[in-house]
């Protein structure tokens, strides 16, 4: 990830260092509807999508109600759930008339694993936004 730094020195001579991760890949479009799904389930949703393409995207999308979440406040798990579930029969039909709906498939399945990776590194670092104090003279 990417992270912005800031620093500020306030008049007591304290020095304030701020850093915000940046926004990521999938803030908006279509990928605000991928779900955060344990990293397992992802990895079994990107297979899944190789070799059945759509399946894994409706299976996730299920998935969503029972063991996932959503990445942004404003995103409901049911919205979440029903745009997976039509992504999938999409790319379902998609992949039999054309190749077009397989690899749009696997795409999804590697952001569905790349949600899981940026969520877990989240979880860990709580890198959200981080304030350290450096110095202070008097």
């Amino acid at each position: 990830m990417i992270h912005c730094l800031s620093c500020t020195l306030l008049l007591s001579g304290v020095v304030v260092v701020t850093t915000n991760s940046s926004r990521p890949y999938y803030d908006n479009g279509t990928y605000q509807h991928i779900p955060c799904l344990p990293m397992g389930l992802a990895i079994m949703v990107l297979l899944i999508n190789i070799f059945a393409p759509g399946t894994g995207t409706f299976i996730g999308g299920f998935c969503v109600l029972c063991c996932g979440h959503t990445l942004y406040a404003w995103t409901d798990r049911t919205d979440v759930c029903c745009h997976c579930v039509c992504y999938g029969i999409a790319q379902h039909l998609l992949a039999t008339i054309f190749l077009i709906g397989w690899i749009w498939a696997i795409f999804f399945g590697v952001y569905f694993i790349r949600t899981s990776v940026d969520n877990y590194g989240r979880q860990i670092d709580n890198n959200y936004e981080s304030t350290v104090v450096v110095g202070a003279s008097r």
